[in-house]
């Protein structure tokens, strides 16, 4: 099929690694062996992947993945599912970073497959091999994490006292932990590989670009975002009835007209992802660590820069140059969304 889901782990590691990735690269290959024996019963394809360059560079094993099969990726790209650092010893909380639009998909399996109600969910970070979601194919990353309480005690460390050293050794893997990870990793692939009508939330993803607006507009800066809230309310209203197509299609439409839904989603995705979690846009990589990545909507991070600077100052004229273009991006992604909803629903 040429639609694809993208499962994969960095293989790189400082010290044995038996923890960051060898439990990673291990989920791979088993859910490669067990989907293998099930081919038939997919409607969509699996890549499953194994990055260099994540401890030794930045992620580069990945990033050179995305630039050369940029084709494919645009065009068939369901989600990515990063596969990191899991199974981990005295690890007993598992939560997840997701993409907008796949939050609600990542509550409900987790409900589903673990019995864990309300599981830990924030914004999908630019950490980890995330070379993905700047194009605009979402992505979640989730693994069993230690209590803040014992991450206290080990001084911040969230991936362990042995991370990154020679102590990351068999020992630390808890093998109940693991097979947990492995069963849910098996049902994000199997779900976005069966499902008929993609698992897609776009009313999640209006609300929150609304939100991120009305709190910026509230700041008082001279750039003109009446418009932009204008555009996302009017995304809100189509996302509702895009949910509601989602629910028609699931029980009585035909398998062409899911497809072609399908085939909105993954462009509303791609038009969306650029506004809500980049700086540079699609055709780039944001550098790792930006404070504005940790915001909704990053471009738009300078309103609250300028909102601490004297409009009367270089620096502020500067920053407000960069902060119209980057609102004039804003309202050109969210009207295209608009527009790919309505020519696809009405």
């Amino acid at each position: 099929a040429e639609k694809l889901i993208v499962l994969g782990g960095h293989y790189d590691c400082w010290g044995p690694g038996a923890t960051d990735n060898a439990t990673g690269n291990a989920e791979v290959l088993e859910i490669a062996r067990a989907l293998a024996a099930h081919k038939g019963k997919l409607r969509r394809s699996v890549v499953f992947a194994f990055w260099a360059a994540h401890e030794t560079g930045i992620m580069e094993g990945s990033s050179w993945y995305v630039d050369r099969f940029w084709d494919d990726l645009s065009a068939n790209g369901v989600m990515y599912l990063n596969v990191d650092s899991t199974g981990m010893a005295g690890a007993s909380v598992f939560q997840g970073t997701a993409s907008h639009e796949a939050a609600r998909f990542h509550r409900e399996l987790v409900r589903e497959v673990l019995g864990i109600e309300n599981v830990g969910t924030s914004p999908l970070a630019r950490t980890g091999d995330q070379s993905f979601f700047g194009v605009g194919v979402p992505s979640i990353n989730a693994r069993h994490s230690h209590t803040p309480e014992q991450q206290k005690e080990w001084r911040g460390a969230t991936l362990g006292w042995w991370y990154h050293s020679q102590f990351d050794t068999m020992e630390r893997v808890d093998r109940t932990t693991l097979a947990d990870s492995v069963k849910m990793h098996a049902a994000y692939v199997y779900e976005l590989a069966t499902r008929k009508i993609l698992p897609l939330d776009f009313v999640n993803v209006a609300n929150i670009i609304g939100a991120r607006l009305e709190a910026l507009d509230k700041l008082g800066v001279a750039v003109d975002l009446k418009p932009v809230i204008a555009a996302s309310d009017t995304l809100k209203d189509r996302a509702a009835k895009l949910e509601k197509e989602a629910e028609r299609l699931i029980s009585s439409g035909s398998n062409e007209d899911a497809s072609a839904f399908n085939d909105t989603l993954l462009h509303l995705s791609r038009t969306l992802t650029s506004v809500t979690g980049t700086v540079s846009g699609r055709w780039s990589q944001d550098t790792y660590g930006l404070t504005a990545l940790k915001t909704v909507m990053p471009g738009l991070y300078g309103i609250e820069e300028l909102a601490k600077l004297d409009p009367d100052s270089h620096d502020y004229k500067l920053k407000w140059t960069d902060v119209v273009r980057q609102r004039n991006r804003a309202i050109d992604g969210i009207s295209e969304a608009n527009r790919i909803i309505e020519t696809a629903i009405g």
